[in-house]
């Protein structure tokens, strides 16, 4: 990767409802809100962030066409309405055929990686929204990341999730399809009462400390702003700038990502008074 070549950064989940869709929805909003070229790729045939993005598609290409080759990666890609700097390649639920496709490739781990090389001088970061199960899908977008961002909901369902997603990262780096890093797990709607975790969020937390450390984020706190922001398509100190707090585990992950994306690092730089 070259100072001129965006990073990809992938949000992986092998389960639903761990919150991979919006972190893979608040890392391109305030990338892009940064003036940093940001490509997001819908990769979940639920085509969850598609619609959270007002992106519509009729008949267009996708996707799907682009992981088949029946159409380049820049005739899929759309821009984000309202958003500069933000632009989607969609999805729809017909993705899910590009599954045979991939399943008879000779290394379906490449495939994605490949499509996206004529655009990797276009943007500064792209990010891959991934579909909750372990399918060929998933296997591509692996393959082609530089990073990973593990979102885990902070209960026992999420410490099973994270267990078992990094265990596909393992599994995949020792057969030579994933050569990238592991950015963070994200804890998700670690509940609150008052002023402290409860009982259940705070023992789910401890539990994925210790299984993977240093790389454990601060909690996504459970709260009915991100709903709403979701749903007029802004980032929460968009909504109600006292809600900015919201948003300071995603602060730490850009800064994080920064390592990978020079333009990001220059404008997380630039943002702060010296």
């Amino acid at each position: 990767m070259t100072s001129k070549q965006a990073a990809i950064a992938l949000s992986l989940s092998l389960s639903g409802g761990q919150g991979k869709t919006l972190t893979a929805y608040m890392v391109g909003l305030k990338v892009a809100k940064l003036g940093i070229p940001t490509l997001l790729i819908d990769g979940d045939p639920q085509r969850n962030l598609t619609d959270l993005l007002g992106v519509e598609i009729q008949n267009e290409p996708t996707l799907l066409e682009v992981i088949t080759g029946k159409c380049s990666i820049e005739d899929a890609i759309y821009p984000v309405p309202d958003r500069d700097n933000l632009f989607l390649v969609p999805s729809d639920r017909a993705l899910v055929n590009a599954q045979h496709f991939l399943a008879s490739s000779a290394n379906c781990s490449r495939v994605l990686k490949k499509r996206l090389e004529p655009v990797m001088q276009d943007f500064g970061l792209i990010m891959i929204d991934s579909p909750p199960q372990k399918n060929h899908i998933n296997l591509t977008a692996i393959g082609a990341a530089d990073v990973v961002i593990i979102p885990a909901e902070a209960v026992a369902k999420g410490i099973g999730s994270l267990t078992e997603t990094w265990a596909l990262l393992e599994e995949c780096r020792e057969g030579d399809a994933f050569d990238g890093k592991l950015l963070g797990v994200l804890p998700f709607r670690a509940r609150v009462v008052g002023l402290q975790l409860t009982g259940e969020a705070s023992t789910s937390l401890k539990a994925m400390e210790g299984f993977i450390g240093d790389v454990l984020l601060p909690s996504v706190v459970e709260s009915v702003v991100y709903q709403r922001a979701l749903n007029h398509g802004k980032l929460p100190s968009e909504l109600d700038a006292s809600k900015k707090q919201l948003e300071a585990p995603f602060d730490l992950l850009l800064q994080r990502l920064s390592d990978y994306v020079p333009a990001l690092q220059t404008a997380l730089s630039e943002a702060v008074p010296a």
